[in-house]
Formats: C-alpha cells, structure tokens, sequence
C-alpha cells in the first residue's frame, strides 16, 4: 500500500506518483500548497 507523502492542497491530500509528481488522491481544486506537519501543528 502506497504511502502518502504528507501534503495537502486546499485540504485535498495528493500523493507523489512513481515519476515523482504530485497527484491527486481525492479531487483537487485550486488553492496553495501546505505541508501536513507545519510547525504550528
């Protein structure tokens, strides 16, 4: 089972694929990227 590297996008989770690029794992919509684990967090 695939790990999902931890971002967010608008609170959508995305996963890197085997090329190395962001994908969706739910459906994504526009906004700014986030790491999961923020300092703030």
């Amino acid at each position: 089972m695939a790990a999902i590297h931890g971002y967010r996008f608008n609170d959508q989770f995305w996963r890197l694929n085997d090329q190395g690029y962001p994908e969706p794992v739910l459906e994504p919509i526009l906004g700014r990227w986030e790491q999961l684990h923020d300092p703030e967090d």
